[in-house]
């Protein structure tokens, strides 16, 4: 396997956001540095659940290309382990080479990939609209310790809707937080 010519963005993992019942769509942007005229196709590991737009072509000396690739709708599950894959596999085109034939007429040795794998984030710009509404809602009309106490339920709703994407020293500080919102509770009724 020959080392990959083109540049591949992103390089090592592709992230889908939520909501995942609806078609989710990411891209990948392939640059051709090079000087010669470089085929490429993407493959996947689940071919059923995305698809590819382009899924192959050609780009020629100093080209760039943005390929979609597309999330068919499905019911998340985040204890599930995601194990798709992406493949982009190029290939420098000789004279006389065609897309079509490309393929089949180069030697396999000189075939270059990169490999990608699939990320799901199902924690979605949205959600954090709709806090911020909620947050509004309880500045505009709640009397001021009801909001204070408001704001806390916001701040744990928070806390533990991201408590998954949070490094132990965020836990840490977060989980003091929550047992000092819990104190205030206490000192309001």
């Amino acid at each position: 396997m020959a080392i990959q010519v083109l540049q591949v963005e992103p390089s090592e993992i592709i992230k889908f956001s939520g909501p995942f019942t609806e078609v989710v769509s990411a891209d990948l942007k392939l640059t051709n540095p090079s000087e010669d005229q470089v085929a490429f196709k993407v493959k996947t590991t689940a071919p059923r659940r995305y698809a590819v737009r382009p899924n192959s072509g050609v780009l020629n000396a100093g080209e760039t290309v943005t390929v979609a690739v597309m999330r068919q709708p499905f019911e998340f599950d985040p204890a599930e382990r995601v194990r798709h894959k992406f493949m982009i596999q190029t290939v420098k085109l000789e004279p006389g080479m065609t897309l079509e034939n490309v393929w089949t007429k180069a030697d396999p040795s000189t075939f270059m990939d990169t490999r990608l794998k699939v990320q799901f984030d199902d924690h979605p710009p949205s959600n954090r609209v709709s806090l911020n509404v909620s947050l509004l809602y309880c500045l505009n009309i709640m009397p001021r310790c009801e909001m204070k106490f408001c704001l806390l339920l916001l701040e744990i709703q928070i806390i533990y809707r991201y408590k998954n994407q949070l490094s132990t020293v965020q836990i840490h500080f977060m989980n003091s937080r929550v047992h000092l919102i819990i104190t205030f509770v206490k000192v309001l009724r």
